[in-house]
């Protein structure tokens, strides 16, 4: 069983991160897309052989969701530029 002070700060973080889709939705430059048809099919090549980590499923969804969709996902990160995404970062070598 949880103490409470952790319960408190589940439940703390959790009104925040309500609070922070509520603002994000009524803002006028952001919208909800759809899940492209052919996401699943694409985040599966990805994490195929791969082993099972929140890191893993996170660097494959976000590149496929991005290719399903026909779109580009930029990042400065590395890693995920690696696994699909258009990296900003100057490659060193």
């Amino acid at each position: 069983m949880e103490d409470g002070s952790r319960r408190r700060g589940h439940e703390i973080f959790a009104r925040r991160i309500e609070a922070g889709i509520e603002g994000w939705e009524e803002h006028e430059h952001a919208d909800a897309v759809s899940e492209p048809p052919e996401v699943e099919k694409r985040f599966r090549e990805k994490v195929a052989g791969r082993s099972v980590s929140a890191t893993v499923w996170a660097d494959a969804w976000l590149p496929a969701f991005a290719q399903a969709a026909e779109g580009v996902l930029v990042t400065f990160d590395k890693a995920l530029g690696g696994r699909g995404a258009r990296c900003l970062l100057a490659k060193r070598g």
